[in-house]
């Protein structure tokens, strides 16, 4: 795949899954993330579904280095995107010393929460610096389906952002706008991703309409973004014509707009209070936001 893409002048970034490892969950049931409630990120036994893992084993996090190693020196890519890097309430033996460790209760949620945002950044941090020493080059994304209005500092280990938002399936249309608009005062590229399909990811039954994916397209090169719409390949392993029939056509437009494009800022001189910034996603709710949303709402 990676020769014939870069033979058709095609960049080829490489996808790795972080927390969903169906394989090292088997092997090492010890790595497995025990939420504190009652989530999908750890269903039990007899139930189908993803057993997330966790990254606060240190064992763990030396594996996926030496993979995200191992796929960048045998495989000419310019970039890893590693998904599913998750905040999953988690409350293992690792994340019960850590919480210990920093003055947190395991009781509370939002101590929880702390503690599986500096285990991400730990995971993070790491993985970006030992990469980068050998790779210096190489892009470099974490994805968890959304972009966290928490500040720069955030994102220091990112090369860049990708913007997670397929409107009809599950995100909602309000969702990119806010983050291309976020995304844009934090001095990276970034890159937009919608799906060809009429729901979400690998939903090979259905085609998202022609004048959603326009609009769509439409939408992220108006806020200053690049464009992805992402496609998976059927088991088969055959393309679809049909579906890059659709993404053609959304294609068109955008590629007779480029020379307006190349360069192109956002200056809009708008400010966005966002409370998210103040009750971020996974936080337990108290009377106090509750009120607070209230008051926004009306």
């Amino acid at each position: 795949m990676v020769k014939a893409l870069t033979a058709a002048d095609i960049e080829c970034p490489i996808y790795i899954s972080v927390q969903w490892d169906e394989r090292n969950s088997r092997l090492h049931p010890e790595w497995r993330v025990r939420s504190a409630s009652d989530t999908r990120f750890d269903p039990d036994q007899l139930t189908a579904g993803w057993h997330t893992l966790c990254l606060n084993h240190k064992e763990y996090r030396d594996q996926l280095l030496e993979h995200a190693r191992e796929v960048a020196r045998n495989y000419e890519t310019v970039g890893l995107f590693f998904d599913i890097v998750l905040t999953a309430d988690c409350v293992c033996a690792e994340c019960l010393a850590s919480m210990e460790a920093h003055g947190l209760d395991p009781e509370k949620a939002e101590d929880r929460l702390k503690n599986d945002e500096w285990v991400n950044e730990v995971f993070r941090t790491e993985m970006t610096a030992a990469l980068k020493a050998e790779f210096p080059d190489m892009r470099i994304f974490y994805n968890c389906g959304h972009i966290h209005k928490q500040g720069p500092k955030r994102f220091a280990p990112y090369t860049h952002l990708e913007l997670e938002s397929l409107p009809t399936g599950g995100w909602g249309y309000d969702h990119f706008p806010s983050s291309a608009r976020y995304a844009a005062t934090l001095g990276l590229d970034f890159v937009a991703h919608t799906g060809k399909f009429h729901t979400s990811w690998g939903e090979f039954g259905g085609f998202k309409h022609q004048d959603a994916l326009d609009y769509e397209c439409a939408q992220m090169v108006a806020l200053g973004s690049k464009c992805l719409v992402g496609d998976q390949l059927h088991p088969n392993g055959a393309i679809n014509r049909d579906t890059y029939r659709s993404i053609a056509a959304a294609y068109d437009r955008v590629e007779k707009l480029e020379p307006f494009l190349e360069g192109a800022q956002q200056i809009s001189e708008i400010a966005i209070l966002s409370a998210e910034h103040f009750n971020r996603p996974g936080r337990a709710t108290t009377s106090a936001t509750t009120a607070q949303r209230r008051c926004c709402r009306n």
